[in-house]
C-alpha cells in the first residue's frame, strides 16, 4: 500500500464519546470497508483512557472487519491501551500497528508514606461531574509523583466505578458519590460510597466468559476491568440504602520520585 491509502484508511477512536461519537465512527469503519479497502486502522493515540465504551466500539470494528475479511491494525503511542486489552484477553485480535516503551508502574517509599494526607472528594453521579472529579483525583496522584502507570491504571477503575454508579442511577441524576483514596506502604485503596440501588460488581464470575463473534456489552467489559485491574475489591450494601465498594491496588516496581509539594488541591 501507499502512504496516501494508508492515511485514507485510517479512523480516529473518539476520545470523548459523546451522543453521535460512536455513530460516526462506525459508519468511518462501514464505508472503509465498503471502498474494499485492505487493511484498517484505528488511531487511539488520541484516548488518553481506554474505557469499556471505548473497548466496545474497538470490538465491535474488530468483528465487522473480520467478517468482511479486512485486516484491522491498532495504533497507539500508549502501552496502557495494550494493558487494558490483555487483562481483558483482547490484545491478541488486534495487529499492533507500532511497538511503545512501557512506562515503569511504581511503588511509594515507606517514609513518604506517613507525609501524606488521605484524598477525599464528593461530586454528583452525572457525566460532567464524574470527569471534573476525576481530573480533581489526576491532579492529587500528580502531585504526589504517582507513575504514569499507576495513574493510568487508578484512572480506568475511578472512571469504571463512578461511570457505573452514574447508569444505576439514572432515575436520580442528583445522587452523590462520596469517593477517598487512603496511601500505605503496600498500595493505594479507594473507596466510593453512594446511595444508589444496589448492584454488587463482586458478585459477576468472569471466569468463564469469553469474547464470541457478535458478542458485546458495556458491563461484560466494565466488569471484566474492575476485577482483573483491582488486587482487591469488596462490597457491601448498609442499610439497604448505601452502597460500598473498596478497590485496592497494590504498588508494583520500587521507581517512584519524591516531589517537594504533597498538595491535592
Amino acid at each position: 500500500m501507499t502512504a496516501d491509502r494508508i492515511e485514507h484508511c485510517t479512523v480516529l477512536v473518539p476520545v470523548e464519546l459523546t451522543e453521535d461519537a460512536p455513530d460516526t465512527f462506525r459508519a468511518a469503519v462501514d464505508s472503509l470497508i465498503a471502498k474494499r479497502s485492505e487493511a484498517i486502522t484505528l488511531d487511539c493515540n488520541r484516548v488518553d483512557h481506554l474505557t469499556s465504551s471505548h473497548i466496545k466500539l474497538l470490538w465491535g470494528a474488530r468483528i465487522r472487519c473480520a467478517e468482511e475479511g479486512v485486516a484491522l491494525r491498532l495504533k497507539s503511542n500508549s502501552e496502557y491501551v495494550w494493558k487494558v486489552l490483555k487483562i481483558l484477553d483482547l490484545d491478541e485480535f488486534f495487529i499492533r500497528d507500532e511497538d511503545v516503551d512501557a512506562d515503569p508502574i511504581g511503588v511509594v517509599p515507606a517514609e513518604l508514606i506517613g507525609a501524606l494526607d488521605g484524598y477525599e472528594d464528593t461530586f454528583e453521579a452525572e457525566a460532567e461531574s464524574i470527569g471534573t472529579a476525576l481530573e480533581r483525583f489526576l491532579t492529587y496522584l500528580k502531585s504526589i509523583s504517582v507513575p504514569v502507570g499507576t495513574q493510568y491504571v487508578l484512572r480506568t477503575l475511578f472512571y469504571e466505578v463512578a461511570t457505573n454508579i452514574r447508569l444505576h442511577a439514572a432515575a436520580n441524576p442528583a445522587e452523590q458519590i462520596k469517593f477517598s483514596a487512603m496511601l500505605d506502604s503496600s498500595g493505594i485503596v479507594l473507596t466510593f460510597v453512594d446511595n444508589g440501588p444496589h448492584f454488587d460488581p463482586t458478585e459477576f464470575d468472569i471466569s468463564d466468559f469469553s469474547y464470541q463473534e457478535g458478542s458485546d456489552g458495556r458491563r461484560s467489559f466494565g466488569i471484566t476491568i474492575l476485577q482483573k485491574l483491582a488486587d482487591r475489591l469488596d462490597y457491601e450494601r448498609l442499610d439497604d440504602s448505601k452502597n460500598v465498594l473498596i478497590l485496592e491496588r497494590k504498588w508494583r516496581m520500587s521507581q517512584w520520585i519524591k516531589q517537594s509539594s504533597h498538595s491535592a488541591l
